[in-house]
């Protein structure tokens, strides 16, 4: 088989079997159980079961080079993707408590040396769990926290204020404020017009510098050039690290794109900000992993002499090396705190530093939330931001 349609058949292959395998659990175990009147029932099954088409539907209108409703085929999959999450959590959350009571009830059965009472109790427990009225209760629960997800994801980032106290930090930087930006991600659900009202904001705020910490765009240059070049506008220095979605859309020329219209980009190099008499170092990485997979060079700039050393990284794990290296502040990204619930509650677990501000070896880090979202357009329990930080002395 040519390799080009060997490498085609597995992009539309393997979503597609993705796909197949969620569908089937959410058709099989909420939506043919739930108390829906029938042409309900079936109406959901039928939008259940579209998606499998998806991949290969995208593939044929990019073929064809069918932009627009590639764009808003792209769009609906990402709405889906956010609802069936919820859908398919909450069946398998269903299925393993279903599972624990039958076990417990085993256990209790074998401690009880045969009662008897065991398949009364497994048939009482089986029919609450898997009811049509739970099946129901799954579906309006999903949809719920999907229109709450929904509701938060479009609506503007909220204004994050942090206060960074530092000790010994000189008189001149007392007060230096920072705007930091991060997920963006420029793409079909996030648009020129979006941007324009951050930018818009950021002025607002007036601060000393602005730092975009990655994953600015979803797209090539040709496609969300125009949207990005809105970033002139800003009335700060603003200093830019690429982020792993950088690299997925040609990096090298977005970078050329972005210094053309005024952004510093960072690729393990620093810059100088002066502040009166004092003097801030600004460091910048690009997504280190993408960088090694692409068997490019990405270090850590070393740091200068100067009042205050600040880095950029999109992805938050590189402040074990930068604390030791002697960098006061490293802001970053790339882990949209989970983005959604339930998987807020797991990010902790496969990122360190995940969220929010964190110190290691005597250094602040701070991990945006992000400022827009990536895929599903549903925030919950982990609101975008727009983060205003400030630097403080202290004793």
């Amino acid at each position: 088989m040519n390799v080009k349609v060997f490498h085609t058949t597995m992009l539309i292959l393997i979503p597609t079997l993705v796909i197949a395998g969620g569908v089937s659990i959410i058709a099989w175990r909420v939506v043919l159980a739930s108390a829906l009147p029938p042409f309900w029932n079936r109406l959901l099954l039928g939008i259940v079961i579209a998606p499998i088409f998806f991949p290969a539907l995208l593939f044929v209108l990019k073929y064809v080079d069918q932009e627009l409703w590639f764009d808003r085929l792209l769009a609906l999959s990402f709405m889906v993707t956010g609802f069936f999450s919820f859908l398919l959590v909450f069946a398998l959350f269903r299925d393993a408590l279903h599972g624990g009571f039958v076990l417990l009830l085993r256990v209790s059965e074998s401690l009880a040396s045969g009662s008897g009472t065991l398949p009364g109790q497994i048939s009482f427990v089986s029919e609450k769990v898997f009811s049509p009225l739970a099946n129901t209760f799954i579906l309006l629960l999903s949809f719920g926290l999907f229109a709450a997800g929904l509701s938060q994801a479009l609506s503007f980032p909220r204004i994050k204020q942090v206060t960074i106290p530092v000790a010994g930090l000189h008189p001149a930087l007392h007060g230096f404020k920072i705007v930091q930006l991060s997920d963006i991600h420029l793409d079909v659900m996030t648009n020129g017009r979006v941007l324009e009202k951050i930018v818009q904001k950021v002025n607002e705020i007036g601060p000393d510098m602005t730092a975009i910490t990655g994953d600015l765009v979803d797209g090539s240059v040709r496609k969300r050039g125009a949207d990005a070049k809105i970033l002139e506008r800003i009335a700060s220095p603003v200093f830019f690290v690429n982020g792993n979605h950088e690299y997925y859309f040609n990096a090298p020329l977005w970078n050329r794109f972005l210094s053309s219209i005024g952004v510093t980009v960072l690729n393990g190099d620093t810059r100088t900000i002066k502040k009166g008499a004092a003097r801030i170092v600004v460091g910048g990485i690009s997504d280190l992993r993408m960088a090694g997979r692409l068997n490019r060079e990405a270090s850590i700039p070393k740091v200068q002499g100067a009042d205050f050393h600040l880095l950029l990284s999109h992805r938050p794990g590189a402040a074990f090396e930068a604390s030791r290296m002697g960098y006061d502040l490293q802001l970053s990204g790339h882990t949209h705190g989970g983005q959604f619930f339930p998987w807020t509650l797991f990010i902790q677990l496969v990122e360190p530093f995940a969220k929010g501000i964190n110190r290691h070896n005597g250094m602040w880090i701070y991990t945006s939330l992000g400022t827009g979202f990536w895929g599903p357009p549903v925030r919950l329990f982990a609101p975008q931001e727009i983060t205003v930080l400030t630097l403080q002395g202290s004793p």
